[in-house]
């Protein structure tokens, strides 16, 4: 029913049409008796193309919702499997710069100051990440939201 919603609404609009039309038959037209199915073959036909060019128009709609909807979802699977594989990469790159960062300071190849420097930045893109990795409702405002405050949060 909910697939077929602007079809209904056009049934419903194409029945109104047709009593309408026959209401104005009887009272402005003064055609006697009253006729919900007019006798009049050409008044007959107009009344068929024009409830028939309603239920097409609902159809239309309908299929052309239900394509439009199909197309919205395969975007959205689209952006989860980016944003998943983005996430993924992320990791792995962080995983080699925390082996990277491990190699470094083991040989102590950096001054204390620049050593410091990289752990703190690390642990902040570690804390990022898994923030971004929680994001159950995934869309624009939402990964704005937590990035930004991530970045408010460093000024």
């Amino acid at each position: 029913m909910k697939n077929i919603i602007f079809t209904m609404i056009a049934a419903v609009m194409a029945a109104l049409y047709w009593f309408v039309e026959s209401i104005i038959h009887k009272h402005v037209f003064k055609e006697l008796p009253f006729e919900l199915i007019p006798s009049d073959i050409n008044e007959l036909q107009m009344r068929v193309v024009i409830v028939t060019t309603f239920l097409c128009f609902g159809l239309y709609v309908d299929k052309k919702r239900k394509v439009l909807r199909a197309k919205e979802e395969e975007e959205r699977r689209i952006f989860r499997v980016t944003v998943h594989s983005a996430q993924l990469i992320i990791d792995k790159l962080l995983r080699n710069v925390r082996t990277g960062l491990n190699e470094i300071y083991k040989t102590k190849m950096l001054d204390a100051k620049t050593t410091q420097f990289l752990r703190e930045s690390m642990i902040e893109a570690e804390k990022l990440e898994a923030k971004l990795v929680s994001i159950t409702e995934i869309n624009e405002e939402t990964i704005k939201k937590v990035v930004e405050e991530d970045l408010n949060g460093e000024q």
